[in-house]
């Protein structure tokens, strides 16, 4: 059985979901961080090696990179461009993720935790899906988008390109969310989103003592 040799980009929690999510054809050798006090350490038995800038020098130990940070999407997106040309980057989808028919994937996604992607959707670059996901039938997902847990989206909903949802939000079907949108946790989406909106709920609740 070959193995896949996984280069982690980025230390922190998003590179415990990646290694928790790897599946036993993949193994992460090394994870790399800009935060050069983290250096040395492990995460999950895994050494954080060097920052981003060593990469060239670890290109012999590895056959795939995966983005596992979710923080600032345009420097995910910037990072995927600048070393796509140069390395190979792979998905990571969680054994017990599902995966419906005729889904296209293109590369560099790390899908965890029971999320979902239904038949005949597609899937963009560089996406980050955190737990319980779930994308329905015949959607569209750019790329470099990042996705809190338990987002729901609808059949054939169009998502554009670094897309950043919160927690715990619900798509209704055959909407289109604008690139570099921002949807706040808790939002019904009901209607389309033009690109670079900020989409907010109002909460409104009271804290007191017992």
């Amino acid at each position: 059985m070959v193995i896949e040799r996984i280069l982690l980009l980025g230390g922190g929690d998003g590179s415990v979901q990646a290694i928790g999510a790897m599946n036993n054809k993949q193994k992460c050798i090394g994870i790399l961080d800009d935060n050069r006090d983290m250096y040395g350490k492990t995460i999950l038995g895994v050494k954080i090696v060097g920052v981003f800038d060593d990469i060239g020098d670890l290109k012999n130990k590895f056959d795939f990179i995966v983005i596992s940070f979710s923080g600032d999407i345009k420097i995910r997106r910037d990072i995927f461009n600048k070393l796509k040309r140069d390395f190979e980057f792979t998905n990571i989808i969680g054994s017990n993720v599902i995966v419906g028919s005729e889904v296209d994937f293109g590369t560099g996604n790390l899908i965890v935790g029971y999320s979902r992607i239904n038949s005949f959707t597609k899937v963009g670059d560089n996406n980050f899906l955190s737990s319980y996901v779930n994308i329905e039938h015949h959607n569209t997902l750019g790329s470099h988008c990042t996705f809190g847990p338990m987002v729901t989206t609808s059949g054939r909903v169009d998502i554009g390109d670094m897309v950043r949802f919160g927690t715990g939000i619900f798509i209704e079907p055959f909407l289109k969310i604008g690139d570099e949108s921002i949807i706040s946790s808790g939002c019904t989406i009901t209607k389309n989103i033009s690109n670079k909106s900020v989409v907010k709920r109002k909460i409104g609740y009271i804290i007191r003592d017992l």
